[in-house]
């Protein structure tokens, strides 16, 4: 993929392209420390935090694609900006609850 698409993205959808963004560094985030910081790493369970970044992704390629006008990618990735921390908040809940970590 080159430069030039990129910047088509974030031209043609903006707010579902940065919510990708921001939430691909924060999978990243979360992967390494689900995976590198515990005793007993699990990492196809880390793979569930990475449902914020698929999902914002998926939003963004059909609205360059135009498969998905404007409006609703903007108003379905606000409503899923407000619904996903709140399901991976819980996700680390449980898995902290149940997998020690090295501290």
């Amino acid at each position: 993929m080159n430069l030039h698409k990129v910047s088509w993205a974030f031209k043609k959808a903006p707010f579902p392209a940065v919510m990708a963004l921001i939430s691909f560094v924060l999978f990243a985030f979360i992967y390494y420390f689900v995976t590198i910081r515990s005793i007993e790493p699990y990492y196809f369970m880390g793979l569930i935090f990475a449902m914020p970044f698929a999902s914002f992704g998926a939003i963004t390629i059909f609205t360059v694609k135009e498969k998905l006008k404007r409006k609703v990618a903007v108003i379905l990735t606000s409503v899923l900006t407000v619904i996903m921390p709140i399901v991976m908040c819980f996700a680390l809940y449980l898995w902290l609850l149940w997998h020690p970590l090295i501290l």
